[in-house]
């Protein structure tokens, strides 16, 4: 996306109030960038440097828990730009950068795994690396997508941002309650990918593996 339309909106994504911002094209051209461009682009760079050390990895648990230390990492750095932005509205910001660390890590983890499922895999590489890949690039576009969906023009947006729910003295915003959801099920796929991990990692013995024998010491000569 390039030229003037990419520029404007660029600047939506900066000042979604501005007057030149409440149309479809501009929408259309923030979903493209936010939503299919953002989650392509991160999900297949975050991981990168866990990628190129993926022939020491041991296994594929190890595989995702680096991938997805490298997601946090992501996010804290990310998370920076927010804080500035936040004083006005910190519980919103909170909870939107809690949720998204967790959606960064996860992501990150699925896509790792699925760089080691592409070099040590034995059957369906590219499948399950594929899969893994889309997996997290389809929570990242779901999770951007809700973000953008109160600028949609027109009474669409103006209705989606006038709901609230009010607990005591908090306001959640409707988009801030499908973050939670949504990191509410991020981390229901992170508790069945970590047990399905936990069932495929071998188990060693405690004591190193196996029973020891007993060793036998030759008998000491007895001279005369």
């Amino acid at each position: 996306v390039r030229g003037t339309n990419a520029t404007n909106a660029l600047q939506c994504i900066e000042n979604p109030n501005s007057p030149d911002c409440g149309t479809f094209a501009a929408f259309d051209l923030i979903f493209i960038i936010v939503a299919i461009i953002g989650p392509i682009v991160e999900e297949t760079v975050k991981p990168l440097g866990v990628a190129l050390y993926i022939g020491r990895i041991r296994g594929p648990a190890e595989a995702f828990l680096l991938g997805m230390a490298s997601g946090i990492g992501f996010a804290l750095v990310e998370t920076v730009g927010y804080i500035g932005s936040g004083y006005h509205d910190w519980l919103a910001v909170a909870i939107e950068r809690t949720s998204a660390g967790l959606l960064h890590g996860v992501g990150a983890g699925m896509v790792t795994l699925g760089w080691y499922y592409l070099t040590h895999a034995k059957k369906h590489r590219f499948l399950k690396a594929f899969g893994c890949w889309f997996y997290a690039v389809l929570q990242h576009f779901v999770w951007n997508g809700t973000a953008v969906l109160g600028l949609l023009p027109g009474p669409v947006g103006a209705t989606i941002n006038s709901w609230n729910l009010n607990i005591g003295f908090i306001t959640l915003p409707f988009v801030e309650l499908l973050n939670i959801i949504e990191a509410i099920l991020i981390l229901l796929v992170f508790f069945y990918i970590t047990g399905r991990l936990r069932q495929k990692s071998p188990s060693s013995p405690p004591d190193g593996g196996g029973e020891r024998q007993p060793s036998r010491q030759a008998p000491m000569p007895v001279r005369a």
